[in-house]
């Protein structure tokens, strides 16, 4: 929806499973999505330090009987600006012409 000036974002994941989302997988996964994403892993600790510093909040959850585990996570959309700080949130119910509109009008002002 932004055309050329999508360009100027780059979309990263940022795994809350370690466990599971090996870089392997992670490519895998976002090849979904675009080739434009950037996967993100790395130790327990330094997920958690990352969910902390942006206050994720995620949970391993296993049901009773299940052979395998779910991740319960907050799911959010932070925009970063240029240097690192978070300019905007947004929810899951963020239609993509909103997300879009909001990325357009601070791409005018990138400070």
């Amino acid at each position: 929806l932004l055309g050329e000036r999508g360009k100027a974002v780059v979309p990263v994941f940022v795994t809350i499973d370690p466990e599971r989302d090996t870089p392997a997988a992670l490519a895998d996964y976002l090849k979904l999505f675009s080739d434009r994403f950037v996967g993100l892993t790395g130790t327990a600790a330094e997920i958690a330090e990352i969910a902390r510093h942006f206050r994720v909040y995620y949970a391993k959850v296993t049901r009773k009987g299940a052979d395998s585990y779910l991740m319960d996570h907050s799911s959010f959309v932070y925009l970063l600006g240029p240097n690192g700080t978070v300019r905007a949130l947004f929810g899951p119910d963020t239609t993509a012409d909103a997300l879009a509109a909001a990325l357009a009008e601070r791409l005018e002002r990138p400070s």
